[in-house]
């Protein structure tokens, strides 16, 4: 994959409007289809909704930030995610994190590491035009489907792909916790699934909890049918080592057990373990453990 050079130095200067030399009047980044942007060495265009009959870029709001996806003008085209961060969450702290994540991206799960940041210095024209640019996250598109849009549209799985993507998912985790790093969010919209190699991906990086990590902007508190109860008396919610394992067990119960037609049946449209009886869900996870010696050895090491 073919990726603009991140620059040795990211001094920045924090910049809310300016005014465009040639018209006179301020710019705000609000993009259509084919909208192009130069970040280093490259240019980029923006992508057109697949799901949208008129003209709309495609775009995906989130709590922090709206992500775009872009492509590349190259020869092999790839695609991108760009991460326009809302005001109050941009700022030097995402140099800071984007430089100490990154080597981790190598890890299972963890592509999204992968990332630079938009500064004066290395797109200066680009954010004199569009100055709420600045702190951007240009980053691999690692894919649209998050296991958020499998529950709340009941989509069927076998019992091989729940215990494939539940025991990729342990591996994930076991892997970070062995690290020092835990993710401080697992949740439904933050876990992307592949369901041609039954792999995942985990998304929204930037709190990620580990070493020389800097302190995020604002502690995350979990997502609401993840969050262990004790997180929001916790001035540092689930920012911490430990941080992944309640939410990561809720989760991993919901890949284990979606196979089973009661439970998918019973399930609210965001989670699943507060509509389905504990029983069902226990002893067919018991099943699936009875199948998968990885995944119990995985679940127990984080």
């Amino acid at each position: 994959m073919s990726t603009p050079q991140v620059p040795k130095s990211l001094k920045t200067q924090n910049v809310e409007t300016v005014v465009c030399l040639q018209c006179g009047v301020n710019m705000r980044f609000n993009p259509s289809p084919g909208t192009e942007l130069e970040i280093g060495a490259y240019r980029y265009q923006i992508s057109q909704h697949p799901a949208s009959k008129m003209e709309a870029a495609y775009a995906q709001e989130a709590g922090k930030a709206t992500v775009y996806q872009v492509r590349q003008l190259s020869e092999s085209s790839p695609l991108f995610a760009l991460k326009v961060f809302k005001k109050d969450f941009r700022g030097a702290y995402v140099i800071a994190s984007a430089e100490r994540i990154r080597r981790y991206q190598h890890l299972p799960g963890m592509f999204g590491c992968e990332r630079i940041i938009l500064t004066r210095e290395l797109c200066s024209k680009l954010l004199r035009q569009y100055p709420e640019l600045e702190y951007s996250v240009l980053m691999p598109w690692l894919g649209t489907e998050s296991w958020f849009d499998v529950i709340s549209k009941k989509e069927s799985l076998t019992f091989w792909e729940g215990l494939r993507l539940a025991t990729h998912l342990s591996k994930c985790l076991h892997k970070l916790e062995h690290e020092g790093v835990a993710h401080c969010d697992i949740s439904g919209g933050n876990v992307l699934i592949d369901r041609y190699q039954l792999k995942i991906e985990l998304i929204d990086l930037e709190d990620l909890f580990g070493p020389n990590i800097p302190s995020p902007t604002g502690y995350p508190m979990g997502t609401l049918g993840y969050q262990h109860r004790s997180s929001p008396k916790n001035i540092f919610g689930q920012w911490l080592l430990e941080g992944d394992r309640f939410s990561a067990a809720v989760l991993l119960a919901e890949m284990l057990t979606w196979h089973d037609e009661e439970i998918r049946e019973s399930a609210s449209e965001n989670i699943i373990l507060t509509h389905v009886k504990c029983t069902r869900i226990v002893v067919v996870i018991k099943n699936c453990v009875v199948h998968s010696p990885q995944f119990l050895q995985n679940s127990q090491s984080f």
